[in-house]
C-alpha cells in the first residue's frame, strides 16, 4: 500500500511537471490583451482602415472593441474621361459617401494551432452603430467660374458630358469638407478569421465574411439612379502588426 501511493504521488508529480512544460511551450495562451491594425476591401467599397482590440475573458475567446472606416461606393458609378482636359468624373455623381462602424462582439477560437509556427482559426461576430459620412462631389462646369457640387435639379447628367462638354473633370477630393452631413445607423458583421505568427508581436491574420448596414434614410450617392438605406456586402480584411500582451 505505502509502495502504491508512493508510485500514485510520483505519477502525479510527473503530469504536473509535463503539464507545466506543455504550457510553457504554448505562450499564445498567456496573454490578456491582443491588437490588430488592418486594410480591408468589400463588395460595395473601396480600400478601408480597421482596428481591433480584444480581452481575454475564457480561454480560446475575446471581447473584442474596434472600429473600420472606409469608402462605400454606388454599383452604377461610372468614371469617365473629359476628352479635351484628360481629367475624370463619375457621371452624375453627387455624394462621397464614408461610412464610420465603430464594433462590439466576441471573438471564439474553433481550431487551435498545432504549433507555435500553424494557423489558428476563429470566428467573430460583432455589432455596432454606423455613422454615415456625406460629402458633396464636386465638378467643374465650362460655363460655370468656378467648381460646384453636382445638382440633379439644375445638371441634366443626360445632356451635359458629350454633347456640348460642359463638364472638364471633377472639383477634387479636398472641395466640400465644410458641407459634410452624417447619417445614423446600424450594422452586424459575422465572419471567419485565420491568423498566423511565431511571436508576441509579428501577428497577422485574414478576416473574411459577411456584412449587413442599415441606416435611417437613403443615401443619395447617384440621385438619379435606385439608391438605398440598406447595404449587404461581403468583406476581407488583412490585419497586420498585431501583437498581444
Amino acid at each position: 500500500m505505502k509502495n502504491f501511493s508512493l508510485l500514485t504521488f510520483s505519477l502525479l508529480l510527473f503530469l504536473g511537471s509535463k503539464s507545466s512544460v506543455f504550457c510553457q511551450i504554448q505562450p499564445e495562451d498567456d496573454y490578456k490583451i491582443q491588437t490588430f491594425k488592418g486594410y480591408r476591401c468589400s463588395t460595395d467599397g473601396i480600400i478601408g482602415f480597421s482596428y481591433r482590440r480584444g480581452y481575454v475573458i475564457d480561454v480560446g475567446k475575446q471581447q473584442i472593441w474596434g472600429f473600420d472606416i472606409t469608402n462605400i461606393e454606388h454599383e452604377k458609378e461610372t468614371r469617365l474621361v473629359h476628352p479635351s482636359t484628360g481629367n475624370s468624373f463619375i457621371l452624375g455623381k453627387a455624394l462621397y459617401f464614408f461610412t464610420l462602424r465603430p464594433e462590439y462582439g466576441v471573438r471564439d477560437r474553433l481550431f487551435r494551432r498545432a504549433n507555435k509556427d500553424g494557423i489558428e482559426i476563429n470566428w467573430i461576430w460583432s455589432i455596432g452603430p454606423s455613422i454615415g459620412i456625406l460629402k458633396p462631389y464636386y465638378i467643374q462646369y465650362q460655363s460655370l467660374s468656378n467648381y460646384q457640387p453636382f445638382d440633379p435639379k439644375v445638371h441634366d447628367p443626360q445632356n451635359l458630358f458629350w454633347q456640348n462638354q460642359d463638364v472638364l473633370g471633377s472639383g477634387g477630393f479636398f472641395r466640400g469638407f465644410s458641407r459634410i452631413k452624417l447619417e445614423p445607423g446600424i450594422h452586424g458583421k459575422l465572419s471567419f478569421d485565420l491568423e498566423w505568427g511565431n511571436d508576441f508581436e509579428n501577428l497577422n491574420s485574414v478576416e473574411a465574411g459577411i456584412m449587413l448596414d442599415v441606416y435611417l434614410h437613403k443615401i443619395l450617392i447617384i440621385p438619379q439612379a435606385e439608391n438605398k438605406s440598406t447595404y449587404f456586402s461581403i468583406f476581407l480584411c488583412y490585419n497586420l502588426f498585431g501583437q498581444k500582451w
